[in-house]
Parts: C-alpha cells; sequence; structure tokens
C-alpha cells in the first residue's frame, strides 16, 4: 500500500504544480465535504465518497495520507483549509436545501 501511496504523490508531484496540487486535493475533499452533507444515509454516503476517489484513481487510505502529507506544511495547509470552511459555509444553504 505505501508503494501505491508514494507513486501518486511522485505523479502528483512531477504532473502538476504544488498549487495545483492543492487545489485538486481541496477540491476532492470539498466535494466528499458535500457529498456527506446531501446524503443522508451513511452507506450510500461512502458508495458515493468511494465513487468520487475513484474518479481521481486514489481510495480513502490514499487521500488520508494526501491529506496528512500536505498538513506538514502549515503555511501553505491551514489557509487552504480555512478557505475551504468558508467556501462551505457560504454554500451551506444550497447545499443542505439540496438533501437526497
Amino acid at each position: 500500500m505505501r508503494f501505491s501511496i508514494a507513486i501518486i504523490l511522485i505523479f502528483l508531484t512531477f504532473s502538476c504544480s504544488e498549487e495545483n496540487r492543492y487545489e485538486e486535493v481541496f477540491d476532492i475533499y470539498e466535494d466528499i465535504l458535500i457529498t456527506r452533507v446531501r446524503t443522508i444515509d451513511s452507506t450510500e454516503a461512502q458508495r458515493k465518497v468511494d465513487s468520487i476517489l475513484a474518479s481521481r484513481s486514489l481510495n480513502e487510505e490514499d487521500f488520508r495520507a494526501l491529506l496528512q502529507d500536505m498538513s506538514k506544511n502549515k503555511k501553505e495547509f491551514i489557509p487552504r483549509l480555512r478557505k475551504l470552511r468558508e467556501n462551505i459555509l457560504s454554500k451551506k444553504d444550497s447545499i443542505i436545501s439540496s438533501k437526497n
């Protein structure tokens, strides 16, 4: 499993800039958070999250490892996490009203 994480990290490192890497991971994270809020049934929500990750050639463990790796650079990670939180909060009414 560590080998696949290493390959993903290498791929992301070489295929896109650091900025794009953060954007991609936080876009995925936003999709996951919105899906969790919108989907009442936890089993269905997990299936949708797995689908989101699979569409980007990831699984939950790989994604967690990416987040943990990125969180080591607190100067970059924390402001982006705050921005994500603000984006979610600004959309909360539309997110909640579109629950399944």
